[in-house]
């Protein structure tokens, strides 16, 4: 229980404690209204709303709250600033015309043109036994007197960052680092003012936290690495064929969300910085079963006011791993031999000389890694699986 005695529970328990709230409800012969809210990327839609409404099937209809957006010509008039913040939706619309489905009249719902910002037009809507109102604010102060049943989905910082970033990739033409810049300095501010300010008024909460297992993979990159414990002297390199592609100092530092502990889960948040002010964002899943390291990636460029502000709303550092990188090609495959140092709790220990293979494929790439190894003359028996930052 929390701290508003609101029942609060996993995905699967919550769902069910919710069709069973809906099914009490729809006893009754007039229209009810299910509400569900919760933060960007929290799954509110996809995980709950549509399950909702799929499950009573043609009993149910699901209303898009999304759609009551006055659009950025007026959001500018009115000097509302993001879409994030309950001003950027026309409430008292939203309010009467769910007034009206209540006492079963069909109602006008606007259309909203995310592709152009503003409303496309109008749509005719039916009453049904069941309205499923789903958004960012539907159960908010001016609108929580409507829902027969309200709900919020509730998840951490990191499971809306990571699938923030995976999912507006996908569907937007904006950069992943623009993406992580625009959640730190307006998604999260906004959540924690506006969002999160309507949890007093749900009548359960439901947490549909990340799954890494299951969620990682849809970054859609992988990276395939081992190393071992050696070092190979650079014109025995050069006489096998492999060309020197660069040397430099990385600097690696991992960060835990303020809420957890990734090593729990087998995930890692790291920025890297290295070179002349080359700086990136990493986020990796948790390893897969496989005689290399293989784990779910996400790597983009950043810039170092991204950094700041992803930082003030994520995480604490944990532990930092620095090495002299010097990169080589060989046979499609580029691997690196390392000197690596790591500093926790402020001393630095020197961990060893390595080379460490690497590809950001799976399957076709293992059998060049195996021709690599071969080549080296390293036995994959010798690899190693675990990650610098665990050593």
């Amino acid at each position: 229980m929390n701290q508003w005695g609101i029942p609060e529970y996993d995905k699967q328990l919550g769902l069910e404690r919710l069709y069973e709230m809906v099914g009490v409800m729809m006893d009754r012969e007039t229209t009810g209204i299910t509400e569900v809210a919760g933060g960007s990327a929290s799954g509110k839609t996809t995980e709950v709303a549509e399950k909702v409404r799929s499950l009573f099937g043609p009993q149910a209809g699901l209303l898009s709250l999304d759609d009551y957006f006055i659009g950025k010509k007026l959001m500018a008039a009115r000097g509302v600033k993001h879409f994030d913040q309950p001003q950027a939706l026309d409430m008292e619309l939203i309010h009467r015309q769910m007034a009206s489905l209540k006492a079963g009249e069909a109602i006008l719902k606007p259309v909203y043109s995310f592709k152009t910002g503003e409303r496309s037009g109008t749509e005719r809507f039916e009453p049904r036994r069941l309205i499923v109102a789903e958004g960012l604010f539907a159960i908010n102060d001016d609108l929580m007197d409507m829902g027969d049943v309200r709900v919020f989905v509730q998840i951490g910082t990191h499971g809306r960052v990571i699938r923030r970033v995976m999912r507006d990739f996908d569907r937007t033409d904006m950069l992943p680092g623009r993406i992580l810049e625009y959640f730190s300095e307006v998604v999260q501010p906004m959540h924690e003012r506006w969002v999160e300010a309507q949890i007093k008024n749900a009548h359960l909460i439901i947490n549909n936290e990340y799954q890494p297992d299951i969620e990682a993979k849809r970054a859609g990159l992988f990276e395939v690495q081992l190393k071992f414990r050696t070092t190979i002297a650079p014109e025995v390199l050069r006489r096998l064929g492999a060309e020197r592609l660069a040397g430099f100092w990385q600097q690696d530092t991992y960060y835990n969300p303020f809420d957890r502990d990734l090593s729990f889960t087998g995930e890692s948040v790291r920025i890297r910085e290295e070179g002349s002010g080359y700086r990136s964002f990493t986020y990796k899943g948790p390893k897969e079963k496989s005689k290399y390291r293989q784990r779910a990636k996400i790597e983009f460029e950043i810039d170092d006011e991204t950094k700041r502000k992803f930082l003030a709303i994520y995480g604490q550092e944990v532990k930092i791993v620095e090495k002299y990188r010097e990169l080589y090609h060989m046979a499609g495959i580029v691997f690196s031999a390392d000197k690596v140092w790591k500093v926790e709790d402020g001393a630095r220990t020197y961990l060893g000389d390595f080379i460490e293979i690497r590809a950001i494929k799976k399957g076709a790439t293992e059998p060049l890694i195996g021709e690599i190894l071969s080549e080296l003359g390293l036995d994959p028996a010798d690899g190693i699986t675990t990650a610098y930052v665990e050593m």
